[in-house]
């Protein structure tokens, strides 16, 4: 895979290994809900935060929204579990994370 940056943009050249879920502030959280979900072998999606300054990458992204998420696992994931950015803030309960298996550069932790 390759990556990379122009005019603060990200170009993935290799689109099949983008894999994960972005939950945005735009659904209607009162409905919404995550309860049992499993996440295998994702490479997990590119998202810019501002306070990284950097793209963080990540199977589960939460950005703006707070949704409850119960049940949640995940297992080859090469990046993080879950991002949360732009204030959000999710309630999860009852899951299982495990580290990210990247071998190549980028090693994240679960959540």
């Amino acid at each position: 895979m390759l990556l990379t940056q122009r005019s603060g943009s990200l170009v993935q050249h290799r689109c099949s290994l983008r894999r994960g879920v972005v939950v945005r502030n735009t659904i209607d959280e009162a409905i919404t809900s995550f309860n049992f979900v499993h996440f295998e072998k994702a490479y997990g999606f590119p998202i810019y935060s501002a306070n990284a300054q950097k793209y963080l990458f990540g199977a589960l992204i939460f950005d703006g929204s707070n949704v409850d998420a119960n049940g949640l696992s995940f297992s080859d994931v090469n990046t993080s579990n879950v991002i949360a950015v732009n204030a959000a803030s999710p309630i999860i309960t009852d899951s299982e994370f495990s580290l990210g298996i990247d071998e190549q550069s980028y090693k994240a932790a679960a959540i």
